[in-house]
């Protein structure tokens, strides 16, 4: 994580669901967001391509600059921060 960048943008009241706003890793760009989708744990809802927002489906390619939205369960925070740092830096 970067200095003061937060952990998630919006959390549930019970604290269980959580929405996380990342730019898409590099190593990304030109594959489905399926990939990325972990189920009962995070999923893509939502990418910010061009500066308008739209609803992601699984067939939806990340392209460069794209910023990605997740529904992410809050005690899989952890694992999806890792999935991202590993895919910046190009480890899978």
């Amino acid at each position: 994580m970067l200095p003061g960048e937060t952990l998630h943008e919006w959390i549930d009241p019970t604290g269980k669901v959580c929405l996380v706003e990342r730019p898409l890793p590099k190593t990304l760009v030109g594959k489905k967001f399926a990939d990325l989708n972990q189920a009962g744990r995070f999923t893509v809802s939502a990418v910010t391509r061009f500066g308008a927002a739209q609803l992601a489906s699984g067939d939806t390619v990340g392209q460069e600059g794209d910023i990605v939205h997740f529904t992410c369960a809050v005690e899989a925070l952890d694992d999806l921060h890792r999935a991202l740092a590993a895919e910046a830096g190009g480890h899978h």
